[in-house]
């Protein structure tokens, strides 16, 4: 009984240290946000450095940024390898460059969260490595009124139900928006990724 005892507690022990060996932390992809996680984030002032970290958190690639910047009410987000992070620098160039246009895909999809979230930020940037895309308040919001009939008016980006009832009803939208290769393409020529 001991000896089988025993046995038990060497597998259990050596099938644990596997797991954990074997278990890499994986990047968020778009298909992973849920529009709820962000419902606490409405109406975010741009100088609220904790909510903004959270919600770039949460975004797709969340896990590879390593700073961001709240200077003159702009959000600038550098992604790439933590130092402390189990995310190896390979992991994140697969990421972000897996020639399925990711970080454009990304890029816009980050920029329209950060737009309804964070309603008084005047401008946007995006930077993994040496690629870098900008864009001002009013380009993007003129951009999202053009493909949502239903977008919501500047007061209304500061109203938590409305804000959280329009990226529910919306997602799918979105979705098939960041997916739209001719909608990408029209938008980095306007505004592109250096």
């Amino acid at each position: 009984m001991k000896y089988m005892h025993r046995n038990v507690v060497v597998m259990l022990t050596i099938f644990l240290f596997i797991t954990a060996c074997s278990s890499r932390e994986r990047i968020k992809e778009i298909s992973d946000v849920k529009p709820g996680d962000f419902k606490k984030y409405a109406g975010t002032y741009v100088g609220n450095n904790a909510d903004v970290v959270a919600i770039v958190n949460h975004l797709p690639g969340g896990e590879t940024f390593q700073s961001i910047s709240l200077e003159n009410e702009s959000i600038k987000v550098n992604y790439g390898v933590k130092g402390d992070g189990t995310l190896t620098e390979d992991m994140v160039e697969t990421y972000w460059f897996d020639g399925k246009d990711t970080m454009k895909k990304n890029f816009v999809f980050n920029i329209t969260y950060l737009a309804i979230l964070v309603p008084n930020a005047k401008g946007y940037e995006f930077q993994v490595g040496n690629k870098k895309f900008t864009i001002k308040r009013e380009e993007i919001l003129s951009i999202l009124n053009e493909n949502f009939n239903d977008f919501l008016k500047e007061d209304d980006l500061w109203d938590e139900k409305k804000v959280v009832k329009f990226l529910n009803d919306n997602n799918q939208k979105m979705n098939r928006l960041v997916n739209d290769k001719d909608f990408r393409k029209s938008l980095f020529v306007k505004y592109p990724v250096k």
